[in-house]
C-alpha cells in the first residue's frame, strides 16, 4: 500500500470519528432539549453526507423541533438516509408515506426495513389488511369518545389502533390534555413510546398550566421523566405558580428526578415567585443531598438568600447592626428572610423604621410578609405582622390567603395560628377555591379536619361546582368523607358536568364510602352526568367489581345508554374487564345494543381477544355479522386480529355466511 493510500485511509478515519464526536453532541444537545442546537448539527452532517445524520434532520422537521415543522424537508433528508441504507429512515419515510397518498411506496420502504431487522417496520407491516381489503379510515367525530377513554383508560392498544384508523394524534380533551398526559399518569411506557412515535405534542400545557413532563416529575417518576425528555419535553418548563421543574422534584423530595434533571445541564437557579432558587429551598428543606447535587452543578442561592451574605442564622442581624435598613428591595428582602426564618425579634427590628403599610404590600412574587409566613409555617412571626397591621385574610392578586396557602401546604401549626389571628374560611381563591378545598387537593387530612371544625357551611363549592365531599372521595381521604357524611353534607349536589357524590365513589372505587352513600340516598342510584354516565358506567368502566355489585344489588339500571349509546357491558370489556362483564350479563344485562359507532359488546369482547366473553354474549343472542358504521362485524374482526375465536364464532351460530 503506498504512502498516499495510507494517508487517505488515516483521514477518513479520522473523519469518521470527527463525525461521530459531532453527532455525540447532537444527541446531547437533544437530551437537554436543545434541538435548535441539535440541528445545526445535522445539518452540516447530512451535509457531508452521514446518513445517519440525515435519519435525524428529517425526523426534527417531521416533528418541527428545533426548526419549522416542513414535511417537504423531512421528505428530502428521509429519502436521501433510506436510499443510503439507514433502515431508521426507511421506516421513518415508510411511516409517512404509507398513512399519506402513497401507501404501495411506503410498504416499500417498510419492507425495506423490515428486512434489515427493524421490528417496528415489521410490526407496522403485520397490521395491514388482509389482500384486497382497503385500508379503514374513521371520522374522528365517531371515535373522539373512544380516543379520551382509550387515553383515560390507559389502553395503549385500543390508541394504536384509532391511529392506525386515522384519529390525530393532538386531539385535547376539556383540560386541554392530551393523550400523552394520562399515558404518563398511568406510567405506560409503551403508551408513551407510541404517542411520541406519532409525533404527539410533548411539551402541550393542559389548563392548569401542566406539561406531561411537570406531571411526570410531580409523580417522582425518573423513568418517565426520562423518556419524555428525550422526546423533546422542555427541561426549562416552569409551571403558573413560577415553579421550575428543579423547585418540583425538591417538593417532592425526588432525588432521583433531581439527578435526571440536573443531568441536562440547563438552568438550575431559576427564581420561583416566592423569590427562591431551587438551592435556597434545597436548605430550607434541610435536604443535603439535593443542596450537594445542586452546588456540584452550580447552582446558586437567589438574591435575596440571607441579606444577600450567603451565611446562616443571624446575618440578618449582623446586617442590621452595621448597616441599618435602608428604603427599598434590599429592606423587603431582608423583612421576607427574618419571615423565613422564623426570627420575630429580627422581623420586628425591620418593621419598627417602616409605616405599618410596609408590612401589608404585595411584592412582585405576588405575596405579603403573612403569606409568606403561612407557607414557610412561620408561627413565630405571625403575631408580629398581625400587631403590625397585617390582616389575615388579605388576598394576593390570586385571590389567595395566608390561611389557604398554609393549608395547601398541609402546614397544620400555622393553620391553627392563622385561625386564631382571626383568620376565616370567608375568602375564595380565582378558581372559587377556599381553604378547605385546598387543603383536600393536598391531600392534608389533618388539616382538613381542623378546618371543618370552623366551617360554617359543608357544601361549599368551587368554580367547577366541587363540593368537600367530591374531593375527599377524589383524594382518598376516608376520614374526611367520613365526618362530612356524618354531619349531613348534600349529596344531591353536582359539579360543571354533572356529577355528583354518588358517580366520584364510583370513579375512585370508595366501596364502603358508597355503600354509605347508597344507604343515605336511593334517588341518586341511576343520576346521570353531562354524558349520560351514571354511577354504575363509570364503575365498569373504571374496573371496580366491588362497586359494580354494590350497585346491582341496589337496583341500578344496567341498559341506560351514555350520549354515545354505551352500556355499562360494553364499557366493561372495552376497559377488559372479563369478571365484571359477566357479572352483568349473568344480572340480565341485553348483548345485542349498538353504540353510535355502530359497536356491540360482541365486537369489543373480539377486539379483546376473550372467548370466554364471545361464548357468554353469543348464548345470550348477540349477532357475530351486525356490522358497525367502519363496515366490521364481530366475525370479520375475529378473522383479522383473532383467528382463534373464529371457529368458536361459528360453531355457536351454526351457520356462516360467505366472505367474512
Amino acid at each position: 500500500m503506498t504512502r498516499i493510500s495510507v494517508s487517505i485511509l488515516l483521514w477518513l478515519a479520522l473523519a469518521q470519528l470527527l463525525q461521530a464526536a459531532d453527532l455525540s453532541d447532537a444527541y446531547t444537545a437533544m437530551r437537554q432539549g436543545d434541538f435548535a442546537q441539535a440541528a445545526q448539527i445535522f445539518d452540516s452532517a447530512a451535509d457531508a453526507g452521514s446518513a445517519e445524520a440525515q435519519c435525524q434532520l428529517g425526523k426534527l422537521y417531521l416533528a418541527g423541533r428545533g426548526v419549522n415543522k416542513d414535511e417537504g424537508l423531512a421528505r428530502k433528508w428521509l429519502e436521501l438516509s433510506a436510499g443510503a441504507g439507514e433502515p431508521n429512515a426507511q421506516y421513518t419515510l415508510g411511516l409517512l408515506l404509507a398513512r399519506g397518498a402513497e401507501p404501495e411506496l411506503g410498504i416499500a420502504w417498510l419492507k425495506q426495513a423490515a428486512t434489515q431487522g427493524n421490528e417496528r417496520a415489521q410490526a407496522e407491516l403485520d397490521k395491514l389488511p388482509a389482500a384486497g381489503q382497503e385500508p379503514v379510515r374513521v371520522s374522528w367525530e365517531g371515535t373522539k369518545e373512544q380516543w379520551q377513554q382509550a387515553a383515560l383508560g390507559c389502553d395503549p392498544a385500543t390508541l394504536e389502533r384509532l391511529l392506525q384508523a386515522g384519529a390525530p394524534v393532538d386531539a385535547l380533551d376539556d383540560h386541554h390534555r392530551n393523550a400523552l398526559y394520562y399515558l404518563v399518569a398511568c406510567n405506560s411506557k409503551p403508551g408513551m413510546g407510541l404517542l411520541m412515535d406519532h409525533g404527539i405534542d410533548v411539551n402541550n400545557t393542559d389548563s392548569f398550566g401542566d406539561s406531561p413532563l411537570v406531571l411526570a416529575v410531580k409523580q417522582s417518576n425518573p423513568v418517565a421523566v426520562k423518556l419524555l425528555l428525550a422526546g423533546g419535553a422542555d427541561a426549562a418548563a416552569t409551571t403558573k405558580a413560577g415553579d421550575s421543574l428543579l423547585h418540583l422534584a425538591l417538593a417532592s423530595h425526588a432525588t432521583d428526578v433531581l439527578e435526571v434533571l440536573l443531568a441536562q445541564r440547563g438552568p438550575n437557579s431559576m427564581v420561583n415567585k416566592a423569590g427562591q432558587t431551587p438551592l435556597d429551598i434545597a436548605v430550607l428543606l434541610q435536604d443535603e443531598t439535593a443542596q450537594r447535587l445542586l452546588t456540584r452543578a452550580g447552582a446558586r442561592h437567589g438574591p435575596g438568600w440571607l441579606a444577600e451574605t450567603g451565611n446562616t442564622g443571624g446575618s440578618i442581624a449582623g446586617y442590621l447592626a452595621e448597616q441599618g435598613t435602608v428604603d427599598g428591595q434590599k429592606t423587603w428582602a431582608l423583612a421576607r428572610q427574618a419571615v423565613l426564618q422564623d426570627r420575630p425579634e429580627l422581623l420586628g427590628a425591620v418593621l419598627a423604621q417602616h409605616a405599618p403599610g410596609f408590612a401589608q404590600q404585595l411584592d412582585d412574587q405576588d405575596r405579603t410578609l403573612m403569606i409568606y409566613a403561612g407557607e414557610a409555617s412561620s408561627t413565630a412571626v405571625m403575631p408580629v405582622l398581625s400587631a403590625a397591621g397585617v390582616r389575615p385574610d388579605q388576598q394576593n392578586r390570586d385571590g389567595k390567603t395566608a390561611l389557604m396557602l398554609a393549608a395547601a401546604r398541609g402546614n397544620d401549626e400555622a393553620v391553627a395560628q392563622l385561625l386564631a389571628l382571626g383568620a376565616t374560611l370567608q375568602p375564595r381563591d380565582t378558581q372559587g377555591r377556599d381553604a378547605i378545598h385546598l387543603a383536600l387537593i393536598g391531600n392534608h387530612e389533618e388539616t382538613t379536619l381542623q378546618l371543618l371544625e370552623h366551617a360554617r357551611n359543608l357544601n361549599n363549592q368551587t368554580a367547577t361546582g366541587k363540593t368537600y365531599l367530591m374531593l375527599a372521595l377524589e383524594q382518598w381521604d376516608n376520614e374526611t368523607a367520613r365526618v362530612l357524611l356524618k354531619q349531613r353534607a348534600r349529596l344531591d349536589l353536582t359539579d360543571q358536568k354533572g356529577r355528583n357524590a354518588l358517580w366520584y365513589a364510583a370513579r375512585h372505587c370508595r366501596i364502603e364510602l358508597a355503600d354509605q352513600l347508597l344507604n343515605a340516598t336511593s334517588a341518586q342510584l341511576n343520576f346521570a352526568d353531562n354524558k349520560g354516565y351514571t354511577a354504575l358506567h363509570v364503575a365498569a368502566s373504571k374496573r371496580c367489581a366491588p362497586v359494580v355489585t354494590r350497585l346491582l344489588t341496589a337496583g341500578a339500571d344496567m341498559e341506560v345508554q351514555t350520549r354515545r349509546h354505551n352500556t355499562p357491558l360494553m364499557l366493561a370489556i372495552r376497559s377488559d374487564e372479563t369478571d365484571i362483564a359477566l357479572e352483568l350479563i349473568g344480572h340480565g344485562a341485553q348483548a345485542k345494543a349498538q353504540n353510535n359507532n355502530g359497536d356491540t359488546a360482541l365486537i369489543y369482547a373480539v377486539i379483546i381477544g376473550s372467548g370466554e366473553l364471545v361464548t357468554s354474549l353469543l348464548e345470550h343472542g348477540s349477532d357475530p355479522y351486525r356490522r358497525n358504521e367502519l363496515g366490521e362485524s364481530a366475525l370479520a374482526l375475529a378473522e383479522q386480529h383473532h383467528p382463534e375465536l373464529v371457529d368458536l364464532i361459528k360453531e355457536k351460530t351454526g351457520f356462516h355466511i360467505p366472505g367474512f
